[in-house]
C-alpha cells in the first residue's frame, strides 16, 4: 500500500507518517507539503526509504488531482477548511481519503458528497483525528 500524507511535515503528520513507517504492509509514505524543505528535512531524519518529499499547494486542483493518484490512500493533515477540496481532489482521482476533522460545518459539506464518493469506488474517514489521545484515555 502507498500512502500520501498532505501537511506531511507538520507536527500532527509527522506522528502520522512515523506510525505508517511500522507498517509492514505499508510499501511507501508521501510526504508532501507546502514548504518542500520541511517535507525534505524530516524526511532525511527519518532515515527510510520507504518514505519521500513532495512539494503541493493543495489549492491547485489539477496538480493535487495529478499526485494523489499515485497512491492508494491520502491522509489529509491540511488546514480543514481544505478538506473539501482535498476530498474532492482524491474522489475524482479514485483514492481513498482519511482527514483529521472540519470542525463540523465543513464535515456537513463533506458528507454531501457521500454519493460522488460511493460511485467512484471510494472510501472517505472524516474526523480521524477528532481528540487525539483523548478517546485512549477515556477508553483505559
Amino acid at each position: 500500500m502507498r500512502i500520501l500524507v498532505l501537511g506531511g511535515a507538520g507536527a500532527m503528520a509527522r506522528a502520522t507518517v512515523r506510525d505508517l513507517l511500522t507498517a509492514k504492509d505499508v510499501d511507501a509514505v508521501g510526504v508532501a507539503d507546502l514548504s518542500l524543505e520541511g517535507a525534505k528535512a524530516f524526511v532525511a531524519g527519518l532515515r527510510s526509504d520507504r518514505a519521500q518529499a513532495f512539494h503541493i499547494d493543495v489549492r491547485d486542483g489539477e496538480r493535487l488531482r495529478r499526485l494523489v493518484k499515485q497512491w492508494d490512500v491520502v491522509v489529509n493533515e491540511t488546514w480543514y477548511e481544505l478538506n473539501l477540496d482535498v476530498m474532492s481532489a482524491a474522489i475524482a482521482a479514485g483514492v481513498h481519503y482519511v482527514d483529521l476533522g472540519g470542525l463540523y460545518h465543513m464535515t456537513l459539506k463533506q458528507l454531501a458528497g457521500h454519493q460522488a464518493a460511493a460511485d467512484a469506488g471510494v472510501t472517505c474517514l472524516l474526523g480521524m483525528g477528532s481528540t487525539p489521545g483523548t478517546m485512549n484515555l477515556m477508553a483505559a
